[in-house]
């Protein structure tokens, strides 16, 4: 393999707490973890508190072979936590702690520095639900020049609006969302509007300068769409444990095998076969196995 990329998981970092235990989680780090598993750079960039949570936060991390040097410490805000609740198909249901340490990050110059030197920065609108932290990933995003920038919408409780959407599109290369999402971001920017979802993706990606859109479709795989080409490709077979963190995962392979300069067609595969590793596996952070990395480098 050629140089690893360096690819920044930038937002929240949390324990997903379940009724039986924890598990580290956070859409961008679970990214940055995956991306570490294909043997590439993944740094997450966010905050814990300093309190056992935070301790252990980076302890796992370390754990799970990724730096710790880009967490923060927070000294008056506890880590982030999430109580997950899942229903009998293992979709699960989030309430998210607010005003938390991730709420609070800075664009201090080790971030801004790292980010100059990334091929890719994944980040969402979760992570922006207080000014604060939306004004460090925007001057993060603004810092990353040539990656790929990689908006994942997280439609989360009450935690959006209008302008960070718009922004956080403004700030992309790369839009990923589900089907839900497409749903409720067309009801959010264009009510009304009677278009299909490709229609709908191909404008916003006129109106924002998007390269590429990714819908995630569950059971059903994922279509792929540029300005050119659409695809919609199946998922592998999965017994399904549960889908926490199978779309953060669906992420890393995407992105990677799109900077490997995939076809569109491998790189939904690549996207599809992470996010079914992770949705046959508890929790949003299994190791990948010998077996899908074969499979994900023959794509």
């Amino acid at each position: 393999m050629a140089e690893p990329y360096t690819i920044i998981g930038l937002g929240e970092m949390l324990w997903d707490l379940f009724e039986d235990g924890k598990a580290l989680g956070g859409a961008p780090c679970n990214c940055a973890f995956h991306a570490t598993g294909l043997g590439h750079r993944g740094v997450p960039l966010s905050r814990a508190g300093e309190d056992r949570l935070g301790d252990e936060i980076l302890g796992t991390i370390a754990d799970l072979g990724m730096p710790t040097d880009y967490v923060q410490r927070d000294p008056e805000h506890p880590t982030g936590t999430v109580i997950v609740k899942l229903d009998e198909t293992g979709t699960p249901d989030f309430t998210i702690v607010e005003d938390v340490a991730w709420d609070y990050m800075e664009a201090d110059e080790a971030w801004l520095a790292l980010a100059g030197g990334s091929h890719a920065v994944c980040f969402g609108t979760l992570g922006q639900r207080s000014p604060q932290s939306r004004r460090t990933i925007q001057r993060v995003l603004a810092e990353a020049g040539d990656a790929l920038r990689v908006c994942d919408i997280n439609f989360r409780q009450h935690f959006y609006s209008h302008q960070v959407v718009t922004e956080s599109l403004a700030a992309a290369t790369v839009l990923k969302l589900n089907e839900r999402e497409v749903r409720q971001l067309r009801e959010l920017l264009r009510p009304g509007c009677r278009d299909g979802d490709d229609a709908f993706m191909r404008g916003l990606m006129a109106d924002y300068g998007l390269d590429l859109a990714c819908i995630t479709l569950g059971p059903q795989g994922c279509r792929l769409l540029t300005v050119e080409e659409a695809v919609s490709r199946p998922v592998p077979p999965t017994q399904v444990v549960d889908t926490v963190g199978s779309g953060d995962a669906f992420t890393a392979g995407l992105v990677v095998k799109h900077l490997d300069g995939g076809s569109l067609e491998a790189v939904a595969d690549a996207g599809n076969l992470l996010g079914a590793h992770v949705a046959g596996c508890r929790g949003a952070t299994p190791r990948l196995t010998g077996e899908v990395l074969d499979k994900f480098h023959a794509l």
